[in-house]
């Protein structure tokens, strides 16, 4: 089950996982529950901080051109990597993201900030 930020909370997710059904969202930084994750200013693009509940629960915070906050009850901390130019430079450079985004974007057509 993929869904938005606005119906998101790590409780969900939790009571999702012990009826087996897989859920993974964007989530809001400031929702209840969230872990401390790394401070935004300290992650330059494509770096991304992540913590596991011992429930399975894991939250994700990602910066691309912005910070994005992710969670979910059945991914891992896999990384993907995507070739992208840069237009000002003309260098190409590979751009790390977790394996979560992939997902998302796939189902749900696009991450939202």
């Amino acid at each position: 089950m993929f869904f938005d930020n606005y119906f998101t909370s790590i409780c969900l997710l939790e009571k999702l996982k012990l009826e087996n059904i897989f859920a993974c969202s964007t989530i809001r930084s400031n929702r209840k529950g969230i872990p401390p994750l790394s401070r935004d200013k300290t992650l330059d693009r494509s770096m991304f901080d992540f913590k596991t509940s011992r429930l399975g629960i894991t939250v994700y915070k990602w910066k691309n051109n912005r910070i994005v906050h992710l969670a979910s009850n059945f991914h891992n901390v896999e990384e993907n990597n995507v070739l992208r130019t840069n237009m000002l430079e003309q260098k190409k450079k590979n751009i790390k993201y977790p394996s979560i985004i992939c997902d998302y974007n796939k189902y749900m057509g696009g991450v939202d900030c």
